[in-house]
């Protein structure tokens, strides 16, 4: 949505959680390499929203590229901070840039 798919045309990184699989909401952030940030969420058989969150990426240059670091509250997720454990679902997607690039995911999609 919007600023969102402006990002990810940008050599960006993308994490995808899902929180409380009861009420399978999908929780979507994106930063690129200067830091811009985004992010949307959705329930099951409900249209995109967009996330108003504190959550706070850091972007650094390195020698060989460039790295980011999410800070990304419960509440963002649909899910109380959990008093012991708690098992999320997440995937993670590189996206290198240019129209002819292609992405990568830390699990296939």
């Amino acid at each position: 949505p919007g600023v969102f798919d402006e990002i990810v045309k940008d050599p960006s990184f993308e994490c995808v959680v899902a929180g409380d699989d009861t009420q399978k909401l999908l929780v979507h952030f994106a930063v690129n390499a200067e830091g811009n940030f985004a992010g949307y969420k959705k329930k099951a058989h409900s249209a995109n929203a967009v996330l108003e969150t504190s959550a706070a990426p850091e972007t650094a240059g390195t020698n060989d590229g460039w790295g980011t670091e999410m800070a990304i509250p419960w509440k963002d997720l649909g899910i109380s901070p959990p008093e012991n454990s708690v098992t999320l679902h997440m995937n993670f997607k590189f996206n290198p840039g240019g129209s002819n690039a292609i992405s990568s995911t830390w699990h296939p999609i």
